[in-house]
């Protein structure tokens, strides 16, 4: 059939169509590696966050755990240390009563005279 007006390929022009269809295959396939560099990057981001909350998870449980102790130490000290002010509030109703008793005693003006006394008065009475 003889060449009518109709186009005909030449060996350049197929080589020319076959390198863009080539170049376009490469893009094509740089952008998929690219895509998956870039979930590759962000996994192993995910992965190293997942690892750092559970380090920080891990810290927490033990911080809690210290302050457990703690405060059962803190509640023990102070369950120990409350007979004792018990003891001083009585004591110190005791001292209120005789502070009380030599001021208005006969002889209050010998002891209201001393210093220590009326420093005594003014802080507990």
């Amino acid at each position: 059939m003889p060449d009518e007006g109709f186009y005909v390929a030449t060996d350049t022009d197929v080589l020319r169509m076959e390198n863009e269809l080539l170049a376009l295959e490469n893009r094509l396939l740089r952008g998929r590696q690219a895509d998956a560099d870039r979930d590759d990057t962000q996994r192993t981001r995910d992965s190293d966050e997942l690892a750092n909350s559970k380090k920080t998870v891990a810290a927490l449980e033990a911080s809690r755990d210290t302050e457990k102790q703690r405060t059962a130490a803190l509640e023990q000290r102070l369950a120990e240390a409350q007979p004792r002010a018990d003891r001083l509030d009585e004591v110190e109703n005791d001292l209120r009563w005789v502070l009380g008793r030599l001021s208005h005693s006969p002889f209050g003006w010998i002891f209201r005279a001393r210093a220590g006394f009326r420093a005594l008065v003014e802080k507990y009475l």
